[in-house]
């Protein structure tokens, strides 16, 4: 059996808010075509303790638009989910 990490929570941070809008700024100059670029997850649900990580999801017109960004982007991790029809 593999081991696994420990997963850190930690208390609401107030400032989370105000770190997606800054990320989801920058994502929004990288994807212009974004139809939606949303604050998810435990982080976005204010007093609930958390994984200190911002959870993105970010709502294109098609798949290419990745393969495009992506060499620009730097740092995070990007996690697609299968294209909707």
């Amino acid at each position: 059996m593999t081991p696994h990490n420990p997963v850190e929570l930690v208390p609401y941070d107030p400032q989370w808010p105000a770190d997606f809008r800054r990320i989801g700024s920058r994502l929004l100059t990288w994807l212009p075509q974004a139809l939606s670029i949303d604050h998810i997850g435990s982080t976005s649900i204010a007093g609930m303790i958390a994984k200190p990580l911002i959870d993105i999801d970010i709502v294109l017109p098609g798949l290419e638009h990745i393969r495009r960004c992506h060499s620009g982007a730097s740092g995070g991790r990007l996690r697609t989910a299968r294209q909707s029809l």
